[in-house]
């Protein structure tokens, strides 16, 4: 072994420490080089072994004799750290106690290396902790994790071992070869000499060996095929106490999984960037001896040498080519003479900390504001990449740590001041503090060879890091180096220095803002205590810190890295628990920061504080669960279950009774208590299946009997009421998932990491951004995992209109019997007696509610008709023919509670017409007993004044539901009606508002006429789905009052008294009734009509003055749009006063500026959009209407011309993949929705525009219409006849007028030949043949084209040889 010169104690970059003799000359003897002893720090009584390992110059020592433990370990590491301030981590190495048990095969000889695992660092003080109620003991000192250097050298060399390249072995022989005499001593002492006892087998006391042992109760294991030694990575126990009990040592294995015991790196790991390395001499039980102890600590000094070899070195052990192991990262400021200059400031300040040091708690105090103050306020660069963030947050946190410290032993509190009475103790920290300071208050010189430039020599403000934003993911394109300085630092630092035009700095919302103004607020005080009737000092000049810019940030980390040492001993000698920490952590993270922010945090927290990376993660999990469930859910979720009415009083009591006769149904309260699968509630259609329902799953029986189902604990429940009227995701399978997926993971909010991975990963660490839901084929994958899962408690499902889905019920049935196959989770489901529905659950225990509910009738009716019976004298004079009327109409309803109301209605306007009890009889005879001849009936009986209003009213409010899925807006309705449903009179209205008297009337009227016209067919109903409290005639609400007028009016809609009603006017022999044919002199566009309650509601939303205003405007303008295409799509009918009179409404409402932010037509002004708009729709009116009223608007710098709008509607397809297109408008393709538009490229080219005027399109490339029309034949795959058809008109009107070349001729070439060949392999049709002569026509103007063109290219040739 070479032995050189002495080297510079600066020149050590690793630390290694020992605990025994036996440790340090295994780990001596494989030093490749030996370095002379340096003098000794006077303050440093540890002796040193100086070498070099591979590429690294390594300083050893080894616990003082009779020294082991944690607290002789920190002594030795704070002496060792006195002495090399550039040691960037240190291996402690050295023997420990295996701990073998289940998955852990743990022999003699083996290695264990410390790593961090989900809820450890690598290492626990298990002696340290606290003592719970049932008397066991929990260890709570869990401490830092290894720094990332290590923990990426560990991972490779795992990556080697597992490639069979490990080189553990070669060094072991090393040792033999060099030091013969260790060969003996330090050899392998044989397999059968590694003997395992069973746990609670005892050595025998007073015996010196095993000799005598019990062979008995040795443990028989798998002999391995070779003696070399295994390397187990995980956690390591370490303690004040030698561990030599088999049974504690099992146990804390089992409940912490650890793998090895030792008594030592608690008191250094907290100390020093460290990795623990043991070699298993023993097993830490009472047969514990010293066999072992030489191999083993061969072994880890092996491994920790292969582990060496691997790291990186950022400095040369050479002397030859000597450079600071800090100083690594070399910048274009500075090189070799900033390196020296570094030397003599570790000098300078090793001479400054043993000058005047704190001897007394008030000075101590004001060396810590000090160093606090010292913290410079640093600031970045606008365009500064990642790593100048990290450093700047590294430094926010260093003085949080420290702050946190001087909370923690209440350094300026009242209270016990105990941990200052040792003078001892206190000149250690006055000693670290006065190094902090140094390190902190250098001067500028100092400071700009740490990488700094003083923010007064910038004449511009610049960009603070608090004002940061965006994706830490973002790469920035920086001149420079992102890990040293930026390029041309140099010359901002010449007197000629370039002025940066960068943002101001904004507000501080610092990780160390709340602790920093905390600490400042008791500064103040504990000075006013300390010198009540002195003069306190300014706050500005007593907190006055200096400003600087951070140009490099791998210099200035180097002394960002110096301070973390410091703050880390100064934490150690009065050292906390775990949950202290977390504590602290806790406090300093704001949950109201933005989530790039909090990730800055934890990534420059990761090799520093646990305590802050498991907070900071426990919020982002919480963070991230909250997304999830913000987008499952959906604003339809429970509006069919509220707007469901409460049973009449005294009804489907029953439902939850114990006492009913179990014949004719399986009764609930024992299905709750101990049944498992379906419970299917069968019904009529309004037969209250939907009451029942909502009573069962809010009812507290129901949670009661529950609770006998699950142990006398409190059962969840969750529910979904599917709504045939209702929006896709109320009526489909999938919102039926959504919503149980919701409310689960609501109850269970960490099963959506598991459950939902893919999720997870997008949303996790990020602010809100939109990611993808799971699909229908992850459904029942789901659904599964929901059931099987064991974190998920029991829970029952109440499910109501089964029969109402939209889709393929047998997948909805499908999904419920996932859910329910299992033994947690139980369904109650209802539905009418549908076919499929009841071949699936016609074998579940049941009911059927109109067998059950004619007492609730009876109930129901007596109440509703007693009482104005005896008012109008005839239950008095004729009581039994009362009571007969009460029973014929309870047959009569077999079971349906609707038909009863309707029924009471009509009973009750024959009281009030004094009808005789004959008379009375006679309605009731005259009822139909089904629903639908019912309505027809009630329909019947409106005044035939009003039944022109009564169809068109009905027609309205049918095709809003369908295509909305909500109720109609009540006001919105009324001003169609105000203007007797004429639309273009209602659209050229708004563009002047309405009186004061218009919109009173309308508010107080709308109730009374519906009643008359429609027979109570229509409801008004207070709207759930309206987040905006504001009233339609422009009245506001304050705290759900309104000064003018009902509540009602102001925020309702109007619905179908009844699901049947829809499906009644759903048929279409119900519209050819005289009562609701209009004739064709009464006819009327219901499109146009919708569409003006569409404009109606985005006028009045946009002259609203709240925060929700912008984005409904905006979306019931979208809604107008899609109401536009779909009339043109489905009718023909072009709308165009309506598209007129929103651009007003958009003008008016001055909202263009809420339009900028929408992709993709910018801050273009509304007449312009609108007009592209009418363009994509082929609306040659409106667009005559446009070019008449202003020429300039068909040209806009920036806009697509509207030729290519023609072909291709980008803003309307835009619109109709809006999130809120949630109605039967998104059922149809695009390409379908838009009429063919060959007529408006023949009008367009017409009128003299080009096709070839150029343009840039959205993937930023120049083109023209006729070439990006091109493009779209060239691509356009699987199209029908109707679609090839409409292609080839557009192509015959271009090659009519378009100036064309030679290639794209043949591109349309090509696309006509597919198209032929198309023709040959369909069916024979008209469409075909008309297809068939326009592929004609284009080939007899591709030939004409093609000769012409030609020619041209010819005279061309000629003119320029002319020329020539």
């Amino acid at each position: 072994m070479e032995t050189l010169s002495a080297l510079a104690r600066d020149k050590y970059a690793a630390g290694w420490i020992c605990a025994l003799p036996v440790e340090m000359a295994a780990s001596q003897a494989l030093l490749d080089e030996r370095h002379p002893i340096l003098q000794q720090n006077p303050n440093d009584h540890n002796s040193y072994t100086l070498g070099r390992i591979g590429a690294r110059n390594v300083a050893m020592t080894c616990l003082p004799g009779g020294g082991t433990g944690t607290v002789s370990a920190a002594i030795v590491a704070a002496e060792m750290a006195s002495s090399f301030r550039n040691l960037q981590f240190v291996l402690l190495v050295g023997v420990g106690g295996g701990v073998p048990g289940v998955g852990r095969d743990i022999r003699l000889g083996d290695v264990v290396v410390s790593h961090p695992g989900p809820n450890h660092g690598g290492v626990v003080q298990f002696d340290f902790g606290k003592t719970m109620q049932d008397g066991r003991f929990v260890p709570t000192n869990m401490l830092d994790r290894p720094p990332r250097i290590l923990l990426a050298a560990v991972s490779t060399v795992r990556s080697n071992h597992a490639r069979g390249e490990s080189v553990l072995s070669s060094y072991l022989q090393q040792i033999y070869d060099h030091h013969p005499l260790m060969n003996t001593r330090y050899a392998h002492p044989g397999v059968e000499k590694d003997v395992l006892y069973e746990s609670r087998y005892d050595h025998p006391q007073r015996e010196g060996t095993c000799s005598n042992c019990d062979s008995t109760r040795i443990l028989s294991r798998t002999p391995r095929q070779s003696d070399a030694p295994v390397i187990h990575y995980g956690l390591i126990a370490s303690g004040n106490q030698v561990m030599r009990h088999g049974i504690t040592r099992d146990r804390l294995g089992d409940e912490m999984g650890m793998a090895c015991f030792e008594m030592e790196a608690a008191g250094l790991m907290g100390q020093f960037p460290c990795l623990v390395i043991r070699g298993i001499c023993d097993y830490a039980d009472s047969h514990k001896n010293k066999l072992w102890q030489p191999y083993a600590s061969a072994v880890a000094a092996s491994y920790a040498k292969e582990l060496l070899d691997i790291i990186p070195s950022s400095t040369d052990a050479h002397p030859h080519a000597r450079t600071n192991t800090f100083g690594s990262e070399s910048t274009e400021w500075g090189g070799k003479q900033q390196e020296n200059k570094r030397e003599d400031e570790g000098k300078k300040i090793s001479s400054q900390a043993s000058g005047v040091i704190a001897t007394s708690l008030s000075e101590l105090v004001a060396s810590f504001q000090g160093c606090i103050r010292s913290v410079p306020e640093l600031y970045i660069l606008q365009n500064a990449p990642r790593p100048f963030r990290l450093t700047v947050e590294k430094l926010e946190l260093e003085r949080v740590l420290l702050l946190q410290w001087a909370d923690r032993v209440h350094l300026l509190d009242d209270g016990d001041h105990s941990p200052f009475r040792d003078v001892e103790t206190m000149r250690t920290i006055g000693v670290i503090l006065d190094e902090i300071h140094n390190i902190l208050n250098d001067d500028e010189a100092s400071h700009e060879a740490s990488g700094l430039v003083s923010l007064n020599k910038f004449e511009d403000p610049i960009q603070s890091h608090d004002s940061w934003s965006g994706s830490l993911d973002t790469n920035t394109d920086v001149a420079g180096d992102s890990e040293g300085g930026f390029a041309g630092v140099a010359k901002l630092q010449s007197d000629n220095r370039e002025r940066q035009q960068i943002p101001l700095p904004t507000e501080r919302i610092g990780l160390s803002q709340r602790r920093l103004e905390k600490f400042k607020e008791n500064y103040h005080y504990y000075q006013k205590k300390l010198n009540p009737a002195g003069k306190m000092q300014s706050a500005h000049l007593l907190w006055r810190s200096s400003k600087w810019v951070l140009f490099d940030s791998a210099h200035y980390r180097a002394r960002l890295n110096d301070l973390a040492q410091l703050v880390q001993r100064l934490d150690n000698i009065i050292p906390s628990d775990y949950l202290t920490k977390l504590r602290l952590a806790e406090e300093d993270i704001n949950p109201n920061w933005p989530t790039d922010m909090i990730v800055l945090i934890q990534q420059t927290a990761r090799s520093r504080s646990n305590a802050f990376v498991e907070v900071i993660d426990l919020e982002l999990k919480r963070r991230c669960e909250k997304k999830i469930l913000r987008r499952l859910s959906f604003q339809e979720m429970n509006m069919r279950k509220e707007s469901i009415t409460s049973p009449f009083v005294d009804t489907l009591g029953w439902a939850l009774s114990t006492k009913s006769t179990p014949q004719r149904w399986d009764l609930l309260p024992h299905w709750f208590e101990s049944g498992s699968g379906i419970y299917w509630l069968c019904g009529k259609a309004g037969s209250g299946k939907s009451t029942l329902m909502k009573l069962l799953s809010d009812h507290e029986a129901t949670l009661k009997y529950l609770s006998t189902w699950t142990g006398g604990k409190p059962c969840a429940t969750a529910d979904f009421f599917i709504w045939k009227l209702g929006t896709k995701e109320q009526n489909s399978l999938y919102g039926l998932f959504r919503s149980i997926l919701h409310q689960v993971l609501s109850l269970h909010p960490s099963l959506c990491q598991e459950l939902l991975p893919r999720i997870w990963e997008q949303a996790y660490g990020h602010d809100e951004i939109d990611f993808a839901l799971p699909g229908p084929e992850e459904i029942l994958r789901l659904c599964k995992s929901i059931r099987d899962h064991s974190q998920v408690s029991r829970m029952c499902l109440f499910l109501d209109g089964l029969d109402e889905f939209s889709g393929n019920i047998l997948e909805g049935i499908e999904l419920i019997e996932t859910l329910t196959s299992g033994s947690k989770i139980k369904a109650v489901v209802s539905s009418r007696p549908e076919h499929k529905l009841v071949a699936a659950f016609h074998k579940c225990p049941q009911l059927k509610l109109e067998d059950l509910s004619q007492p609730d009738i009876s109930r129901y009716i007596q109440s509703k008709l007693k009482s104005p019976l005896y008012e109008y004298g005839r239950y008095d004079s004729d009581p039994a023919s009362a009571k007969h009327l009460i029973r014929e109409m309870v047959e009569k309803a077999s079971g349906v509670f609707l038909w009863v109301v309707l029924a009471c209605r009509s009973l009750l306007d024959g009281l009030a017409a004094s009808d005789s009890p004959s008379e009375l009889r006679k309605r009731i005879d005259e009822l139909p007993e089904k629903l639908e001849d019912l309505f027809r009936d009630m329909l019947t009986r409106v005044d035939k004044r009003y039944l022109l209003q009564s169809a068109r009213i009905l027609k309205i409010c049918k095709l809003y539901i369908a295509q909305h899925g909500i109720g109609v807006p009540t006001l919105g309705l009324a001003q169609l009606d105000w203007h007797d449903y004429d639309s273009s009179r209602l659209a050229e209205t708004l563009k002047y508002g309405f009186s004061t008297i218009e919109k009173d009337a309308n508010c107080n009227r709308i109730e009374g006429r519906l009643r008359s016209r429609c027979g109570g067919l229509l409801e008004v109903r207070r709207s759930h789905s309206l987040p905006q409290k504001f009233c339609f005639c422009g009245q506001v609400s304050f705290g759900g009052y309104h000064k003018c007028h009902e509540t009602f009016a102001a925020d309702s809609v109007i619905i179908f008294m009844h699901r049947s009603v829809y499906d009644f006017l759903d048929m279409e022999e119900t519209w050819e009734l005289d009562c609701l044919s209009l004739g064709a002199e009464h006819e009327f566009d219901a499109q146009a009509a919708v569409g003006c309650l569409s404009l109606h509601l985005a006028h009045c939303s946009a002259n609203q003055n709240n925060s929700h205003s912008p984005s409904q405007c905006i979306e019931h303008v979208y809604d107008v749009w899609r109401r536009v295409l779909w009339a043109n799509w489905k009718t023909g009918t072009q709308i165009t006063h309506v598209v007129a009179a929103l651009v007003d409404v958009l003008q008016m409402a001055q909202i263009a500026s809420r339009w900028a932010s929408d992709y993709p037509w910018g801050d273009f002004p509304p007449e312009k959009i609108i007009l592209r708009l009418a363009v994509e729709a082929g609306m040659l009116d409106l667009i005559e209407r446009f070019r008449d009223k202003n020429p300039s608007l068909d040209t806009l710098e920036s806009c697509y011309p509207l030729l290519f709008h023609a072909t291709n509607p980008v803003y309307s397809n835009y619109i109709l993949s809006k999130e809120h297109s949630k109605t039967a408008l998104c059922d149809v393709p695009l390409f379908d929705r838009v009429k063919p538009a060959h007529h408006v490229v023949r009008w367009l080219l017409s009128l003299g525009y080009c096709p070839n005027e150029e343009f840039t399109s959205e993937n930023k490339q120049k083109t023209t219409p006729w070439k990006y029309w091109i493009t779209r034949l060239e691509s356009s795959r699987s199209l029908n006849l109707c679609q090839l058809g409409a292609q080839a008109s557009v192509t015959i009107e271009y090659l009519n007028m378009a100036k064309v070349s030679l290639p794209m001729l043949d591109a349309v070439l090509n696309w006509q030949r597919r198209c032929v060949l198309y023709c040959t392999t369909s069916e024979e049709s008209p469409m075909r043949l008309q297809f068939e002569e326009q592929l004609k026509t284009i080939r007899e103007l591709l030939e004409k084209r093609r000769t012409w063109s030609f020619g041209n290219m010819l005279q061309l040739i000629n003119d320029k040889r002319m020329q020539a």
